[in-house]
């Protein structure tokens, strides 16, 4: 009877740690689709993204050549949580493949220089 109890006890602790793993690897790479316009971060070499569905602003790392500032583009790609890097604009994207698409960017909302004297 004590070896039942021991049994049930083991199984009530090994579950439930068991399926929290499984659920933090499903959790740490998120697959994304989005599509919007490519802008320049607050930080020098930053690239992001909104996206015009979801509003969610990416922080865009390209696997291979980067799409333009000013480039409207939808991209498939894989989100790791808790990744941060030195951007810390968005959600950071590893962007597998982009296409380039047709659709207004506006302007970059840049700041203008201040006349000389």
């Amino acid at each position: 009877m004590n070896q039942k109890v021991v049994l049930a006890l083991a199984c009530l602790v090994l579950v439930p740690i068991a399926l929290s793993q499984d659920q933090e690897k499903k959790t740490q790479d998120e697959p994304v689709h989005a599509t919007g316009c490519v802008e320049q971060g607050v930080e020098a070499g930053c690239l992001v993204l909104k996206d015009v569905k979801t509003k969610t602003e990416y922080d865009l790392k390209f696997d291979d050549k980067p799409a333009s500032v000013g480039t409207a583009i939808t991209f498939d790609g894989v989100s790791h949580s808790g990744e941060v890097d030195g951007c810390q604009q968005g959600k950071i994207v590893h962007v597998q493949k982009w296409t380039h698409i047709r659709m207004h960017c506006p302007r970059s909302k840049a700041k203008k220089k201040a006349p000389t004297q």
